[in-house]
């Protein structure tokens, strides 16, 4: 293992994967227990992570798993998020800088915000991580309609995230 390596791309996504676990748990105690763990199993799997791909969504993915494994043993307690929220913050948060919570708060207000059909669609595609031909098939409705109703989904949180923070200036 090449420890000069692991160490320069992980001090590069530090403060994202803290940020990314605090958004996720809410906890500062908690990311910061979380981001321990995670931190050991990046050291530990560094041999298995695939050069020619970015190091942060790597990493972010297994900041999640570790979050999931806290998650299963709180299963009965309502600290968490729900699996759609889950989901999305993950895909999202490779793509924020550094040290960006208030767009973590503003992504929630913005889900809160979406109708239950859209959060129902959310949750299909990203907690139950089923394929958009799988989301057609269960809601009979077209590949074409349920990846174009995903993407303006998309976009309407970008829009609601950008807002609220333009108004919380």
């Amino acid at each position: 293992m090449d420890h000069k390596k692991f160490l320069r791309l992980f001090l590069s996504c530090e403060q994202d994967l803290r940020a990314y676990l605090l958004g996720l748990c809410g906890d500062l105690a908690v990311a910061e227990e979380i981001f321990q763990d995670a931190s050991v199993v990046l050291w530990e799997k560094f041999a298995d992570y695939d050069e020619s791909r970015p190091f942060l969504p790597w990493a972010l993915g297994v900041a999640r798993l570790q979050f999931l494994k806290w998650r299963q043993k709180l299963a009965r307690s309502r600290l968490y998020f729900s699996g759609d929220t889950l989901e999305l913050l993950a895909e999202t948060a490779a793509e924020m800088p550094p040290d960006d919570n208030d767009e973590i708060v503003k992504l929630r207000e913005c889900l809160r915000e979406l109708e239950p059909g859209q959060k129902h669609l959310l949750e299909l595609r990203y907690a139950e991580s089923l394929a958009v031909d799988e989301i057609a098939s269960r809601l009979n409705r077209s590949f074409a309609s349920v990846k174009m109703t995903l993407q303006r989904l998309r976009v309407i949180l970008q829009k609601c995230v950008e807002r609220k923070l333009r108004l919380s200036e």
